[in-house]
């Protein structure tokens, strides 16, 4: 199997079953009460920068330079439930939206974009879309294929948390709040702030 066959696969059993995340503990879960102040948090408010091309997310690494903030990667899937979830669930979270809103940029990548890649890249004849760039990155970074994956670095791409954040290791609100205060803690000090 080629990579490129081998990416094709990971994208659609992904999308199958939950991009490499197990929905059992959703599906099983009981619904929340919801604030009338947690219906006023937006995704949307929030800094993200959809991430097409490497240009694209070299410009967010320049911007968290200029801004003095770390960057959440968030490598997603448009088709993958998991990350809706996590999203929806983690990023609107009252003890999380404020850390996301006032101290990171977020620089969302997805891995089954399927706009095709231009010809002057010079990349391997097996990587047609962006969707299978970034899975490629991904599989070379993280060594693994999983969708929600969030690391947090800075503006040379180097990571600042010990480790990445998945559906399954970080789905409760607290505890991606620790691993987000992790990293600007890194950060800060990286900054001598």
């Amino acid at each position: 199997m080629n990579l490129k066959q081998y990416l094709i696969c990971f994208i659609t059993a992904g999308t199958l079953f939950g991009c490499g995340e197990q929905l059992d503990t959703i599906e099983g879960g009981q619904p929340s009460e919801v604030s009338e102040d947690e219906l006023s948090y937006e995704t949307s408010d929030l800094p993200i920068y959809d991430i097409q091309s490497q240009d694209d997310y070299n410009e967010v690494l320049s911007i968290s330079d200029d801004l003095k903030k770390p960057v959440l990667v968030h490598i997603s899937g448009y088709a993958c439930v998991s990350s809706k979830y996590f999203e929806d669930g983690q990023w609107l979270d009252p003890i999380v939206y404020p850390l996301l809103k006032n101290q990171f940029i977020i620089a969302k990548i997805y891995v089954d974009d399927r706009t095709s890649l231009p010809n002057a890249m010079n990349l391997p004849d097996s990587l047609d879309t962006y969707g299978e760039y970034w899975m490629n990155y991904e599989i070379e970074r993280y060594k693994m294929v999983t969708q929600p994956l969030d690391d947090i670095v800075n503006h040379k791409n180097e990571s600042l948390v010990k480790e990445i954040a998945t559906y399954r290791s970080h789905g409760e609100a607290n505890l991606y709040k620790l691993w987000l205060e992790e990293g600007l803690a890194n950060f800060k000090k990286q900054n001598n702030e």
